[in-house]
């Protein structure tokens, strides 16, 4: 969360920075008191073996982390057991190191059929509401955008994007564990917003979408799935 921060005047981050700052205060003083599911996951991040990946792919329909080679027998044991223990994997599907990490959804496919869709995004400044474990943050990540930020609320999904992030260390995605309501109103920021299945959530679609659409400028685009 604070890597976001630290990059706000490349980001143009600066009517909203004091707003921002104290939301990502807020989340860090929970996420280092929490107990329940929120400590259980992060003591499971926390204690993944650290390993340097010989190389990554973001292109494929896993997002690839490292090679077998790259773990030692001890080392792939904790790192199976660590990534056992943040299923279920909604999105995906990944590998670390050689592991296959399957999925719920074999998310590719809507990537697949989205991508044919999606603009030039090289540079361009992106919004994932509910982005999950950060599967389709990291795909737009191999297209050079500005920036990716996702938002993810739920415990064990953001965790499982901290375990991918440990070891990919991608500069330009970033995720903060807030529901979009706890975003500052960033009128006419993002060039491009995702919003794909988090609509039958909520109990008002129309007050929920008419906070959203004014988060891009009027050439921006929204991708935008209801169910």
């Amino acid at each position: 969360m604070e890597r976001f921060l630290a990059q706000h005047k490349a980001f143009g981050l600066g009517p909203w920075i004091d707003d921002l700052t104290r939301v990502v205060a807020e989340r860090r003083t929970f996420l280092d008191t929490a107990k329940g599911n929120f400590f259980k996951f992060r003591t499971v991040v926390e204690t993944l073996p650290h390993l340097d990946p010989s190389g990554v792919d973001l292109g494929a329909r896993a997002v690839t982390l490292g090679l077998s080679s790259d773990l030692t027998g001890e080392d792939g044991e904790m790192l199976l057991d660590g990534l056992k223990n943040l299923r279920p994997w909604r999105k995906g599907p990944f590998n670390f190191f050689g592991i296959d990490v399957d999925s719920e959804w074999q998310s590719w496919m809507k990537w697949d059929r989205l991508a044919g869709h999606l603009p030039r995004i090289d540079g361009r400044k992106i919004l994932d509401i509910g982005s999950s474990n950060g599967y389709y943050m990291f795909r737009l990540a191999n297209a050079a955008p500005l920036f990716v930020l996702g938002l993810e609320p739920q415990s064990s999904f953001y965790y499982q994007y901290k375990a991918v992030q440990k070891y990919l260390n991608q500069h330009n995605v970033f995720c903060l564990p807030i529901p979009y309501g706890r975003l500052p109103s960033m009128d006419n920021y993002f060039d491009l917003v995702f919003c794909m299945g988090i609509l039958y959530h909520r109990k008002s679609l129309w007050r929920c979408s008419g906070r959203f659409t004014t988060a891009w400028p009027p050439k921006g685009l929204l991708f935008w799935k209801t169910w």
